[in-house]
């Protein structure tokens, strides 16, 4: 499969390449960290007989654009999407700028993203990155939580109505690209590890019937969210 990594020079956009590479061809979004963007299109064309290829784009401004220039450089089948913001304020603290800077990122763009991707005629899988944070009162990441929320309905809203394109979701907890929380409070008291996610994303590439699903990759955090329980993790 042809698929596009969004944010893919980010700790989990470039581990999931790592381990896409092996079976799939790939286009590598990112938006300015052009030497890192470079460094691991070389690794992966150097350890796989696959195609990567990388671009650079501004998923602010036009998303139709963004995807006709990764359909002219493959005929995209899937896309990942894992860029996001991530601010840190309250509700007493936060102003309009982060509001808007965190919906525009974290929820219009993957809505915009789809649905261009909707109307391309190879198009059949998107994967969504959420954050259980969505599911919970996160006082320290107010404007973030937010939007992550707004995303958990903008994936099945997209699952429901650009079928038969499967759009499907993954909420991640504690994972390896947090470097210092410690998992101790959670049901599995243990991070979700960079292989874990990579084998979540191929079951929902291989599951060719299974859209609309928000699999929680989380070590049970979204079990401590019901009843509107705070949780920092």
């Amino acid at each position: 499969m042809n698929i596009i990594i969004t944010g893919a020079t980010g700790k989990i956009g470039s581990n999931l390449a790592k381990s896409l590479a092996k079976d799939h061809n790939l286009i590598l979004h990112y938006n300015k960290n052009s030497g890192y963007a470079q460094e691991l299109k070389d690794e992966l064309l150097k350890h796989n007989n696959n195609t990567a290829l990388t671009i650079s784009f501004d998923l602010s401004s036009d998303t139709d654009i963004f995807i006709d220039k990764c359909n002219s450089l493959l005929p995209c089948e899937g896309i990942i999407i894992c860029h996001s913001l991530y601010k840190i304020n309250n509700i007493n603290n936060f102003n309009k700028k982060d509001y808007i800077e965190d919906i525009n990122i974290n929820t219009l763009s993957p809505l915009l993203l789809i649905k261009a991707f909707a109307k391309k005629p190879f198009s059949k899988l998107v994967i969504n990155f959420l954050d259980s944070k969505g599911l919970s009162h996160d006082r320290e990441h107010f404007t973030y939580s937010l939007s992550q929320e707004l995303l958990f309905r903008i994936t099945k809203e997209c699952a429901l109505n650009f079928a038969p394109l499967r759009v499907n979701g993954i909420a991640l907890g504690l994972n390896e690209s947090d470097d210092a929380t410690n998992p101790i409070n959670l049901p599995i008291k243990e991070k979700v590890t960079f292989e874990d996610i990579s084998n979540t994303v191929l079951f929902l590439i291989n599951s060719k019937h299974i859209t609309g699903e928000i699999l929680h990759l989380d070590s049970g955090r979204h079990l401590r969210n019901r009843g509107g329980e705070a949780c920092k993790l």
